[in-house]
């Protein structure tokens, strides 16, 4: 199903495979205040699929499968696709449970990963900065028929850990950078849009100081999100043990939504 041959261990470079790891770590520590977001996230997948009569269903992003509900998804479609650049080491005990899933490895971003190595790569050898429109290209398409898909708290990941390796080698200024965060984002919401789909996604980060007031909001979607059917919104307390940024809290604002 994926459109370029897919190399684990640029994506684990990146810090693709710690970073998965270490989002488990977090959710022990974490547990209360996250299941109240994770809870919200298997509602919406739940009514959303009620609505739909695809014959499949896939999850973009589905990593440690905390925010999917497995069984209700096994039950409704005939296959379910589970898709990311890694899975967890239980997928055989998984498989067992429910024999219609399918674990799929690829990388949602179509290719800007491995693309990206390459800017790295050439600047490195010929100093040579490949243009950020180039992204553009790095498009999406499993080929998966009669399938709806749903975005599962990836838009906002797609971009975060290519751009973090790209600024170790400061080939793209700021304005290049963000033009990049959108680029990136814009093709998967483009793709969610020409296909039968559901958005969850959080899209702007609170830092919370000791009063518990927010002291300082980060924008985290660069590309304009289309206004969709079923619009629902939530705060995700993501770290209240203070271990994400020193001293502080950190929520997320939670968006839901119908694209097609």
């Amino acid at each position: 199903m994926s459109i370029f041959n897919f190399n684990k261990n640029i994506y684990s470079k990146f810090g693709y495979i710690s970073d998965q790891k270490g989002i488990l770590s977090r959710y022990n520590r974490e547990k209360k205040n996250w299941d109240e977001h994770l809870n919200n996230c298997k509602k919406y997948i739940i009514n959303y699929c009620n609505s739909i009569n695809t014959k499949n269903i896939a999850i973009l992003g589905s990593g440690w499968l905390l925010d999917v509900p497995l069984e209700f998804l096994s039950k409704k479609f005939n296959t379910v696709y589970l898709i990311d650049v890694n899975h967890p080491s239980n997928t055989n005990k998984i498989k067992k449970l429910y024999p219609n899933v399918e674990f799929v490895t690829d990388d949602i971003s179509g290719g800007s990963v491995e693309f990206a190595n390459n800017c790295v790569n050439i600047y490195k050898k010929s100093k040579i900065k490949i243009d950020i429109k180039d992204f553009e290209k790095n498009i999406y398409n499993p080929s998966i028929n009669n399938t709806a898909f749903i975005s599962l708290n990836i838009l906002n990941q797609l971009d975060i850990l290519l751009i973090d390796y790209l600024n170790e080698f400061n080939i793209y200024n700021e304005d290049e950078i963000i033009q990049l965060r959108k680029i990136i984002q814009n093709n998967h919401i483009n793709f969610l849009r020409h296909n039968k789909s559901c958005l969850i996604s959080d899209i702007e980060e609170y830092i919370i100081n000791k009063d518990e007031s927010i002291e300082k909001t980060n924008q985290l979607i660069y590309s304009k999100i289309p206004s969709g059917n079923n619009y629902q919104e939530w705060i995700w307390k993501f770290d209240t043990k203070k271990r994400y940024i020193e001293n502080r809290k950190t929520y997320f604002k939670v968006i839901a939504t119908e694209l097609a």
